[in-house]
Order: C-alpha cells, then structure tokens, then sequence
C-alpha cells in the first residue's frame, strides 16, 4: 500500500514538473514572436516600392514612421473637434427637458 501512494506521488510530481516545462515553452515562444515583431519593425527595410501610409515616404515601415507620433496627436486632436460639434437630432438625441428631467430623477 506505501508502495502505491509513492508511485502515486511520484506520477503526480512528474505531471507537476511536464506543466511547468509547457509553460516555460509557452513563455519562450511569446518571447520568440515578439523578438520576430520587433525586427520586423525596427531593423529590416521594406521592400522597394512601399511608402508609408503616414507621411508618404520611402524606406521605413509604418510602424517605424518619424512622423507617427505627430499623426497620433492630430487624429486626437480631430476626434476631439468632431465630439464638440455634435448637432442634435431630433427624436435621436434627448431634449434638453429630457436631460435636465434625468438629472433631477438620478437626485
């Protein structure tokens, strides 16, 4: 009967050990696939004949662009505008009875 509970164990340690061999693969793969993205991105060129969507030059990718960041704040930028000009549309959007009615029943 010891010799049962041990072989026992004995399996129950080795299953322990396979998981966290399997996830060490797990976690050394990710790693690998993002050292791929980053090479990718950072240190090859792209093909003759791309241009980038962002600034409309040759020789780097559009992750990689100089120009991103300035791309990035100018879309904010026209996103905010947009969200300050909204019209209201009748039998869309509520009233302004309508909203201030919500805010005396929310108190």
């Amino acid at each position: 009967s010891e010799t049962i509970i041990e072989n026992e164990q004995h399996e129950q340690n080795n299953n322990m050990s396979n998981l966290s061999e399997s996830g060490n693969k797990r976690k050394a793969t990710s790693l690998e696939d993002e050292e791929k993205k980053d090479t990718k991105t950072t240190s090859s060129v792209p093909p003759e004949g791309y241009v980038c969507n962002l600034c409309h030059h040759p020789g780097h990718w559009i992750q990689s662009c100089p120009d991103r960041r300035k791309h990035n704040q100018k879309q904010k930028r026209q996103k905010k505008k947009e969200q300050q000009h909204h019209t209201p549309v009748p039998g869309v959007d509520p009233s302004p009875k309508d909203i201030e009615a919500a805010k005396k029943y929310q108190q």
